[in-house]
């Protein structure tokens, strides 16, 4: 099965676990407490795989328009290791790094 697919049907399955909803009649406190946490543990799955299936199919666009593997703030090649390891990469590993020090300074001040 192909990652997006996989990805696609665990979130399926995590909004299946959302949708029941929390129980909230006959259980005491720390067990809604548990409940809450579990929710929200699930719903921030959820976001992330629609993150990282939004990635991919970015990165299928990429390929089928002929700019996969080019790094967008450079335009040079993105490193064949850093492909096979975030297949959906839009950055080479330099612009990666310099993007995460203006991030890391940005949240610092």
């Amino acid at each position: 099965m192909r990652l997006g697919h996989v990805l696609a049907s665990e979130s399926g399955a995590r909004l299946d676990a959302v949708r029941v909803g929390l129980e909230r009649g006959g259980t005491d406190s720390g067990e809604v407490a548990n409940d809450e946490a579990e929710h929200g543990t699930l719903l921030a799955e959820i976001r992330q795989e629609r993150t990282e299936l939004a990635e991919i199919e970015a990165a299928l666009e990429r390929l089928r328009a002929g700019s996969y593997g080019i790094c967008e703030a450079t335009g040079a090649s993105i490193e064949p290791e850093r492909l096979r390891a975030l297949p959906w990469t839009r950055l080479g590993a330099t612009a990666a790094a310099t993007r995460e020090r203006s991030i890391k300074a940005r949240a610092q001040a």
